[in-house]
Formats: structure tokens, sequence, C-alpha cells
């Protein structure tokens, strides 16, 4: 029985977000095909902790940075500096993988997202000869701060000097890497041309909605024949932060509130920024905050919603939260900002505004909301797009590379 070791920040979805859910999905679909899975993550503990969770091996190895990668948002700028420096090779997860990764003698290891455990991951198992497959989620090899955008955005793509070190010991181990993946062709090309991952094989695999081809058939047949009515719904999905548009978004819902009453803004998500949203928000009819959702309850809220609308203000990798909202058959207002425009189609699938435009979002929601037959007319367009995101291509993609490198 071949055996993978997967290895990413943090393991559970709700607390992980998308970052998470990903490698969760990979996981529990490649169960299925008689693999031995193992899980290598992150733990806030000062001890080794060992769980079997449905089948998975998980151990979670705590890391002796100044905080767990979890408490990010709770940590003061100074925190968080000492954070990146130790983060960005540490030599306590080194060990600790090292330990494991030799004790357990996996086939693979397919390593998802760094922050937190830091590249010496990469070192750990090449040491131990075991081939390693890297997906990235976000820029955070290339920036500390794990988008391109603000003055170390941009220090991070100038290569900046300031920023050297941090960049040139990551790019340096990433020469261990065999194979490198991508759910975007922005975000593979961006690593690729800052000198990453230059003895790796590189492929896009886009990120998965996490449906089967089942079920989108089934999701298919029941909202193609969905009927917009009275009152307009709005969803946002995600992680509550400024990064993310949200706060743009809140913006330009209350000026087009004022033009059409019949605006309902539903956010779903939880982050820094909740407390002082609700707090500012809360009261007001037309905004509901549901906090974090997941199964029955997204669903439920996605299809319920009229549009979906993707306002952040960096650039993504992909934007699962779009191709969820495309599965169940909803367009999609997005901005410009990277992964979003390499799935919808302006006018076919969804909709697009300069990122932190707040009178542009106002005015496409407005004009959305006046010509809601025109959404109806886009579900099937939305869920042809959805297909190429079903779970089985996805995970296909990736027990190509797994039997490439089985097999020497």
């Amino acid at each position: 029985m071949s055996h993978i070791l997967f290895s990413t920040f943090l393991y559970e979805p709700m607390i992980g977000g998308g970052a998470a859910a990903v490698p969760y999905r990979i996981i529990h679909e490649v169960l299925k095909f008689g693999y031995k899975i193992s899980v290598l993550t992150s733990s806030p503990n000062k001890h080794l902790i060992h769980d079997c969770i449905d089948g998975v091996d998980i151990y979670r190895i705590p890391t002796n940075n100044v905080f767990w990668i979890n408490d990010k948002d709770k940590n003061s700028p100074l925190s968080k500096t000492i954070f990146q420096l130790i983060d960005t090779w540490n030599p306590f997860v080194y060990h600790r993988a090292k330990t494991i990764i030799k004790n357990l003698c996996p086939d693979v290891i397919h390593v998802h997202k760094l922050r937190g455990l830091s590249p010496s991951i990469w070192n750990a198992a090449h040491v131990c000869g075991i081939p390693i497959i890297q997906t990235s989620h976000d820029y955070e090899l290339i920036s500390p701060q794990g988008t391109l955008n603000g003055r170390i955005g941009q220090m991070a793509v100038n290569q900046s000097w300031l920023l050297r070190p941090y960049q040139g010991i990551r790019r340096k181990a990433s020469k261990s890497v065999k194979v490198f993946t991508a759910p975007s062709l922005g975000l593979l090309k961006t690593h690729l041309d800052l000198g990453f991952f230059s003895e790796a094989v590189h492929q896009i695999i886009p990120n998965s909605h996490g449906y089967n081809r089942e079920q989108l058939a089934i999701f298919e047949q029941i909202w193609s024949d969905f009927k917009p009515g009275a009152p307009f719904r709005i969803l946002f999905l995600g992680r509550l932060h400024t990064e993310k548009g949200i706060k743009s978004l809140l913006s330009a819902f209350l000026t087009a509130f004022e033009v059409n009453h019949q605006l309902i803004l539903d956010i779903a998500g939880d982050g820094p920024e909740l407390a002082e949203l609700m707090s500012r928000y809360e009261e007001h009819a037309a905004i509901n905050f549901h906090g974090h959702v997941s199964g029955e309850q997204k669903e439920k809220l996605i299809s319920g919603c009229d549009i979906l609308v993707f306002p952040s203000i960096v650039k993504e990798g992909l934007g699962i939260a779009i191709i969820e909202a495309l599965a169940h058959g909803k367009p999609v207002i997005a901005t410009r900002c990277g992964g979003p425009e390499e799935i919808l189609k302006e006018g076919v699938t969804g909709f697009f505004v300069d990122p932190g435009d707040i009178t542009g979002l106002k005015e496409k929601i407005l004009v959305v909301c006046e010509n809601r037959e025109k959404l109806s007319v886009m579900r099937l367009a939305c869920h042809k797009t959805a297909k190429k995101y079903c779970i089985e291509n996805n995970v296909e993609s990736y027990l190509s590379i797994y039997q490439r490198l089985l097999n020497g």
C-alpha cells in the first residue's frame, strides 16, 4: 500500500479556511483509492500529539515560534515580525519533521500551505529521500504578508534588498521540490518568474469546490428552473479581513440600499474584523451576519442567494467561494484580482469591478438587481463552468502525479 504524507499549516477547515479545506478534501478522496494517508501539521501544544481520525494518522507538532499560526490575528506587529523571522526557515520544525518522516518513511510528501511550519519541511523530506510535491495557495513564499499588495507586497515583487534573505532562503529550499502545482496560471507564473521551484516540474491544478459530478448534476436539475424574486439576496462568503474587501462591500451595499430597499446582504465567515463589523452594522435590517458556516448551512446560503460578491482587494490564487457559487448556478460579482479572472467570463458567469472601487461595485449591484432575468439565463453557463472544478478532476490530477513519482 503506497503511503502519502500530507503537510499543511492547519488541518481542520473550520480553523484553516479555504487553504485547509483543499488538502482536507484531497486527503479524504485519495483514501478511497486505497492509499495510506498521514498528515503533518502544526500544534499550539508543547509536545507532539498523534491522532487517528477517519482513517487518517495526524501528527501535530509544536513549532517553537512566538505564537501558533492560528493565533496570528491576536498578536502585535512586533510579535508578528519575530514570528516571520523564525518562520523563514524554522530549525525546530526541521528536526521534528525529519524524525517523523524517517519513522513513517512515506513514498511521497504532498505539502500545502507552509505558514507556521516553514520551508524547512522540504529540507527534512529531502534529507530523508522523499519526493516532494508543493501546492501553493497564495504568495506566502514570496512575501511575509502572503499577498503582493501594499508596500511589503510591492517590495516582494521588486525583490527589494530588505526581503532578499527571506526570499533567498526559501528560493534555495524550493530546489528540493520535485513537482510544483498551483490553482491558477497567475500564481504559478509569479513563483517561477521570481526563481522559485527552478528544479521542479510545474502544473496548474485548479482547486475544487468539493462537489462530485453526481452532485453537480442534481444541482443543475434543481436550480435550472429557479426564478428570482424579491428580495434580492447578495452573499459574501469568506474570511472577514480587510484584504478580502468586506469593508468595500459594506460601503457599496449601504449606498446601493439607499436606492433599492429590496437588497439584502448575508455575510458568512469569521475573522479579525467580525467583532468590529457586527458592532457597526448588526442593527441594520438588511445586513445579516452568520459567522463561520459549513455543510448544509453553507449550501442553504449559497442556494438562497441571487448573486455572490467576491470583493477581494489583493491578488487571489483562485477563489474557492466563486466556484462554490457556480456549482449552485449562481453568478458572481468579483474584483479583477488574479484568480477570479481565470474563472469568470464577463456577462456569462459573472461581472467584474476594480479592487476597492466602491462606486463601481454599488452600480454593478444595482444594475444586476434590476436585470434579474439575466441571472436566470446565466445559470446554465455557471453550472457548465463548475463541472471543470469537480472533485474527481482535482484528485485525478494529483493521483497521476503520485503514480509518476512512485514509478520513479
